[in-house]
């Protein structure tokens, strides 16, 4: 199988982590009903490659998972 050229840059979700707090959320509800939202902000990895144009501000990037 060839790659892509340029090679595409990607993001990595936590996908562990985001499993695991899906299950404490779901665990925590019991018998409620009702919820709130509530939003969780958990870190990626970017993985640069050829094809992201260069930039001199870095912003961090993250998932958000609302409840």
């Amino acid at each position: 199988m060839k790659g892509y050229v340029p090679a595409l840059s990607t993001v990595e979700p936590p996908l562990h982590e985001i499993g695991h707090k899906c299950a404490e959320i779901i665990l925590s509800l019991g018998k409620r009903r009702r919820t709130t939202k509530k939003r969780l902000y958990l870190p990626c990895v970017i993985h640069e490659r050829n094809s992201v144009f260069e930039t001199q501000v870095k912003s961090p990037v993250s998932f958000a998972l609302s409840k």
